[in-house]
């Protein structure tokens, strides 16, 4: 997610050094499985650009809603 968001921004010349992610998997008891993934973006300084909101949209085809899954599975 963090490279898919640094290529972006690089693309359109926004600086988002210093961004952290920070991500919390949280398992289901039956079956046991991954039941939701949380994950909290922390930029270091704002971004004033009105076109970030179309590149904040980036990365939202891999958050919930969307299974990410091996071929064959």
């Amino acid at each position: 997610m963090m490279t898919i968001m640094g290529i972006a921004a690089q693309t359109h010349g926004i600086d988002i050094d210093g961004t952290k992610l920070h991500i919390t998997k949280i398992m289901s008891a039956s079956p046991r499985r991954i039941g939701e993934i949380v994950v909290e973006v922390h930029f270091p300084k704002p971004i004033a650009d009105p076109k970030t909101a179309r590149d904040s949209r980036t990365g939202r085809g891999y958050l919930p809603g969307r299974p990410i899954a091996a071929p064959g599975l």
